[in-house]
């Protein structure tokens, strides 16, 4: 289970980390962060079973359950890797609404993001 919110918490800070256009800013920012894997962008792109742009829909849930996180439902506008038909899915952010760190909120509804997806164990 750590491995899987470590893995999803990852996911989410490189998600962030691409979206943003002040680049270098963020790089040392996640340098920075001491929950955070360091790993190679071409690595990354290597081991992603699906990369999307989304646009996030729907904010399903959230719980504090075992660990705070919130799921939503997004529509998928273009797949850059992965099966070329997805058009919604569902994930999760490890992070609520009443567990926010620095600069690492929730995202919102209507939010554009590019996901670096791999299958969910558990």
């Amino acid at each position: 289970m750590k491995k899987l919110v470590i893995s999803i918490l990852l996911l989410i800070t490189l998600t962030l980390f691409c979206s943003c256009s002040e680049t270098e800013t963020h790089i040392q920012e996640v340098k920075d962060a001491p929950f955070i894997q360091s790993i190679y962008f071409e690595s990354l792109l290597e081991k992603s079973e699906v990369i999307a742009e989304i646009k996030i829909t729907d904010n399903l849930d959230e719980t504090d359950n075992p660990s705070p996180k919130t799921f939503f439902q997004a529509d998928v506008i273009t797949v850059i890797k992965g099966d070329k038909n997805l058009e919604t899915l569902k994930f999760m952010q490890g992070v609520n609404s009443g567990d926010t760190f620095e600069g690492y909120t929730v995202f919102e509804v209507g939010q554009k993001l590019v996901l670096f997806l791999s299958k969910a164990i558990g």
